[in-house]
């Protein structure tokens, strides 16, 4: 909500920063009675119920934040004030006690601040850590995020560290704001994958548990803690908050404990960079995949990787932009002897690189001339902290790739002409079964989006079609991003029946009554027969490629339908006599039909229940089994609106009387083993 009048004027406020105790609230402005266009304000209350006072101004030219200490008598400022040390620096001020005036800010000093523009300090709970941005050497590009930490209150900063790439990017991040519970930071960039211009951004802060970087935690790490037990040991002082407190002592025992037998592996980034360019990256390792257009210069590159001459692929000048004097370069011999030096791999042979190992996978054509087999170019595997991801570069789908073992990540080009079709490409995943597969080599020189849609409908696994720039952490491999529309059936009131994974939302119709605590999966929707269904929007047409769908019932009078296309065919239901689960939708050829299984789901218990098409075959499944298949080479096409409950033409007996929870919808086809 609006503050009102009185906090907001018709000139600028921006840049809010609360005290702990939530009673003032400082903020940036150039409202009449300002100095400047970058004048400090303050407005207070005397209770979180009471309404904001007047602003009153404390100061002038004031560049970024303010951070005020948990205590309140410590308010940290960024500013271009005349007796600083370059472009912004960070000041503090402070007062004797919360009724005090502030007093005159002081520089904070050449640790902190830098010639370049330091701006935007936020302070710890605790006091012991100050995030800023920063543009000091040492960043990825634009504004980065730094932190200084000091053991206790009384205690000097230490030298600012940046935050790495788990956080910064070539782009401009900034304005950090950390979480009272010390848990989150929140900071805005620029970088790709956001809404628009300057987009907010959250990142978790974990403590570094792991005290032996094992991978574990375990008694290895209890003893490492005792050794420093009652000694401010920074390495190991992960309590009260992964901050630390200054001592060690049961507070990190504690933290350690709630960790028990974790795994600790670090988290793995992977960004598409456009074509067939693509970086990988953990805190310590940075790999690039035929860097290439990247339009940015951030040296921060371990490993380069080439997969052939050709010039989309093999790029010299984007390669300098990535490399440093210590950066590896690997590639196929031949594409080594033209970059004049670096590390030659042929097919098969594996390297190993601190904190990397990479493996050389033949790439090549089976049925056209351009990339042969006889030249040893190369896909590879990258391992890092134990993930697997593959860039299979410039192939065709080929015997290799079936001897492929435990990839979580795989790019597979889909743009066809000089590589496999996307179809083709999607066959491939069936190979060797990768956690996530990624489209690429295409929407630039050859591919289009539709050849990457194509992928994700035919492929074996799950797909997430990137878009350039786009950054993804393994956190997300595990995303279902083919999951197209999702009724939980959760809601506990009203008629509105959310889809959470898309935009068709439904709407009940007679008189269903949610059961928030009954259903398989969360809450359900109770159906007691005539008039009572779910109206969605059509969500897909069958006729466009494979798609799934799977749902939990329960009920028990045979002849009724689980999901229907109103005016069109019976998607999902239960046969008149039997109650067996079947699917009336069908092809256009003349030897179409229904489609019944020998498994009744009409008992009154409940059912997890599926129909699948893959593109030639409709299959059938109930309780992760299949129980009924054909083949289907097509199906008709239709538009309608989807009824869940109800039959496609609302007849008498057509509709579910019992429990539907958890309707899922996905554009592929999902095979349960």
């Amino acid at each position: 909500m609006n503050l009102g009048p009185l906090i907001n004027s018709s000139s600028i406020d921006c840049q809010p920063g609360i005290s702990p105790d939530e009673l003032s609230l400082y903020f940036r402005s150039n409202r009449s009675g300002s100095r400047s266009s970058r004048d400090l304000w303050v407005t207070r209350r005397t209770s979180k119920a009471e309404p904001w006072g007047a602003p009153v101004r404390l100061g002038s030219e004031l560049d970024g934040g303010p951070g005020v200490s948990s205590d309140a008598l410590s308010l940290y400022l960024a500013a271009d004030w005349p007796g600083g040390i370059g472009a912004g620096d960070i000041w503090m001020a402070t007062r004797s006690s919360v009724l005090a005036p502030w007093g005159e800010p002081v520089n904070l000093g050449p640790v902190i601040n830098s010639p370049s523009d330091d701006g935007h300090p936020d302070i710890s709970a605790q006091g012991l850590a100050l995030f800023f941005f920063s543009r000091r050497p040492g960043g990825y590009g634009g504004r980065d995020l730094w932190v200084t930490t000091r053991a206790a209150e009384a205690a000097d900063w230490r030298e600012p560290v940046n935050l790495g790439l788990t956080i910064n990017t070539a782009y401009h991040d900034g304005c950090p704001s950390l979480s009272a519970d010390e848990q989150v930071l929140y900071f805005d960039s620029v970088r790709p994958g956001g809404f628009g211009g300057h987009d907010i951004w959250q990142a978790p802060i974990h403590p570094l548990v792991d005290l032996d970087g094992d991978g574990t935690v375990n008694l290895k790490d209890f003893a490492t803690l005792a050794q420093s037990w009652r000694r401010n040991e920074s390495s190991v002082d992960i309590g009260l908050s992964p901050l630390g407190d200054g001592v060690v002592d049961f507070r990190d025992l504690a933290v350690l404990v709630a960790h028990w037998l974790a795994d600790t592996s670090p988290p793995i980034y992977i960004q598409w960079l456009g074509h067939a360019s693509v970086k990988i990256w953990t805190d310590d390792v940075v790999v690039y995949v035929d860097p290439r257009n990247l339009g940015i210069s951030p040296h921060d590159a371990t490993v380069v990787l080439v997969t052939h001459t050709h010039g989309d692929h093999f790029a010299p000048s984007d390669i300098a932009r990535v490399s440093t004097e210590e950066t590896v370069f690997v590639a196929p011999p031949d594409v080594v002897a033209s970059y004049g030096s670096g590390q030659a791999l042929a097919p098969d042979e594996t390297l190993e690189l601190v904190g990397a190992t990479i493996t050389g996978i033949r790439a090549y054509n089976t049925n056209k001339p351009n990339h042969p087999r006889a030249n040893n170019w190369l896909g590879y595997v990258i391992e890092i902290a134990g993930r697997r991801i593959y860039c299979a570069g410039d192939t065709d789908v080929i015997e290799e790739m079936k001897t492929l073992e435990a990839i979580d990540v795989a790019f597979l080009p889909a743009g066809g002409t000089y590589t496999a079709t996307a179809r083709e490409a999607a066959e491939a995943t069936a190979y060797f079964r990768p956690r996530l597969a990624v489209p690429y080599h295409w929407g630039d020189i050859i591919g289009t989006q539709r050849d990457a849609e194509e992928f994700a409908r035919f492929a074996a696994c799950e797909v997430k079609i990137m878009a350039r720039g786009e950054i993804l952490g393994s956190t997300e491999w595990g995303t279902e991003f083919s999951l197209f529309a999702h009724w939980a059936l959760d809601e506990e009131a009203g008629v509105l029946v959310a889809d959470s994974a898309g935009s068709a939302d439904g709407v009940l119709s007679g008189t269903p009554y949610w059961l928030p605590a009954e259903g398989a999966v969360g809450g359900a929707l109770r159906l007691d027969g005539p008039g009572n269904y779910v109206t969605v929007p059509a969500v897909l047409n069958p006729s466009d490629g494979p798609f799934s769908i799977f749902a939990w019932v329960k009920g028990d009078l045979p002849g009724a339908v689980i999901l229907s296309q109103v005016g069109g065919a019976n998607w999902l239901g239960a046969d008149a006599l039997s109650g067996y689960l079947g699917t009336e939708l069908v092809g256009n050829g003349r030897r179409t039909g229904p489609l019944w299984s020998e498994a009744a789901i009409t008992d009154g218990d409940w059912h997890h229940i599926g129909l699948v098409w893959n593109g030639a075959e409709r299959v059938l499944y109930v309780d992760a089994l299949e129980v009924a298949r054909d083949a289907q080479g097509n199906l008709s096409g239709s538009a309608g609106d989807w009824a869940i409950g109800a039959g496609a033409a609302l007849e008498p007996g057509t509709f579910w009387s019992g429990l539907i929870d958890d309707v899922r919808v996905y554009r592929r086809a999902i095979t349960i083993p």
